[in-house]
């Protein structure tokens, strides 16, 4: 049986090596300032955001469907918003968000899904690169988030195992993690409108080291795409928006249909819960 001090060493030369990985020819740059959360940095300006949309909730071992359900989510946070090239600008945002998802507030429940109600709690995190027209900034963002889930269930369940596979999730919060992908329209220094999908893994439980090495080799992959990105910025800036979120969302959701039937891949474990959310709404900044 492995132990805990197996899954140490694995992460330890995962971790080595990736740092390894992040050389560059550019020694000015430090490649984990893009994994600080500078959430209260003073150069940074407050963020808030209105978010609506729907939401796909699904198991992999079920045998009942749920039924779609409705998402309004709120996130506050701050975001630095420069320009990196001659009209090519970077958005880095980080916030806190708030969400109720529920089948309640869309279409009536059908006979034989499962209806939900649940709220989240979230650790966001954007960035993407963008082109100014004048006073319309258009920019393809990605993102990712922790999350924390408490969910309750209704109607009718007949089947045991389904029963027992939402006995997990029930009345507790329950960690998760997430990623997005979107396009934000920004008119003016003030507000903009935003939309993309997000995919949302709920765990069942946290198995702290399994969740660990395969969060770090994700983030592996992530670091020698922001290498790709950086040197496509070298050679041809104005495509750098467009690479960036075709190669991160693609990986990133590539991660998550992966992890759909092992929350920890390549790691053996249970599937999780998914969320699958297609939100759309404001953007204010101030």
């Amino acid at each position: 049986m492995k132990t805990p001090l197996h899954y140490m060493l694995v992460l330890l030369f995962i971790v080595i090596t990736g740092t390894g990985f992040a050389q560059t020819e550019d020694d000015d740059y430090d490649y984990w300032d893009d994994y600080e959360f500078e959430l209260w940095d003073d150069d940074n300006r407050p963020q808030a955001s209105l978010l609506f949309g729907f939401t796909n909730a699904s198991l992999h071992n079920a045998v009942q469907d749920f039924s779609p359900l409705s998402i309004a989510e709120i996130r506050l946070g701050f975001q630095e918003f420069e320009e990196e090239w001659e009209g090519i600008w970077e958005l880095e945002a980080n916030s806190f968000g708030f969400a109720s998802i529920s089948n309640e507030m869309g279409k009536k429940q059908r006979s034989g899904e499962i209806g939900a109600k649940m709220w989240r709690i979230s650790m966001n995190r954007e960035k993407g690169y963008g082109y100014c027209l004048g006073d319309v900034k258009i920019i393809p963002v990605t993102g990712s988030g922790l999350t924390w889930t408490t969910s309750q269930f209704n109607g009718p369940v007949p089947l045991l195992q389904d029963r027992k596979i939402l006995n997990l999730y029930s009345d507790a919060f329950r960690f998760g993690t997430q990623v997005q992908a979107g396009l934000q329209v920004r008119v003016g220094d003030y507000m903009g409108v935003q939309f993309g999908y997000e995919r949302n893994a709920v765990f069942s439980r946290t198995m702290f080291w399994k969740w660990a090495g395969s969060a770090i080799l994700e983030e592996i992959g992530n670091g020698l795409i922001d290498q790709f990105v950086k040197r496509v910025f070298r050679n041809a800036p104005a495509a750098v928006p467009v690479v960036n979120v075709l190669l991160k969302g693609a990986y990133s959701f590539g991660v998550y249909q992966l992890r759909a039937e092992k929350m920890n891949y390549p790691f053996d474990s249970e599937p999780p819960m998914m969320h699958d959310s297609f939100k759309f709404g404001l953007v204010f900044t101030l």
